[in-house]
């Protein structure tokens, strides 16, 4: 949990943004990718290829759905894990950008040098 879950973004529209995870739902984390954080609060960083945080704060977001799309669909290191959150800055993610997911429980690492 220290270094969030890895993913990328899969679409924007309006406040809703869409990420894609890596990995499938290992059992510690099985009711995180399908329901959600608790209380539907989480962090969402923007990172480099090497999944190190750039250097802008973590966005606090609203958890929206989750769900399972299949296995690979498709892509390679996609197990089909997806989650659909709301933020107020939707300005700053694009489709295809690398993100790390965290619950709002989890500590944060330190962003990246500029």
């Amino acid at each position: 949990n220290e270094r969030g879950l890895a993913g990328w973004v899969d679409s924007v529209e309006g406040n809703a943004v869409t990420i894609s995870f890596f990995s499938g739902p290992g059992m510690k984390f099985q009711g995180l990718f399908h329901d959600g954080p608790p209380g539907g609060k989480a962090s969402v960083l923007l990172v480099d290829e090497k999944l190190a945080p750039l250097a802008v704060p973590a966005d606090a977001v609203k958890f929206k759905s989750g769900w399972l799309a299949g296995m690979h669909v498709g892509v390679y290191g996609f197990r089909g894990a997806r989650w659909t959150f709301e933020t107020t800055e939707p300005g700053r993610y694009r489709p295809g950008q690398l993100v790390r997911a965290f619950d709002s429980a989890w500590p944060l690492p330190q962003a990246a040098s500029p």
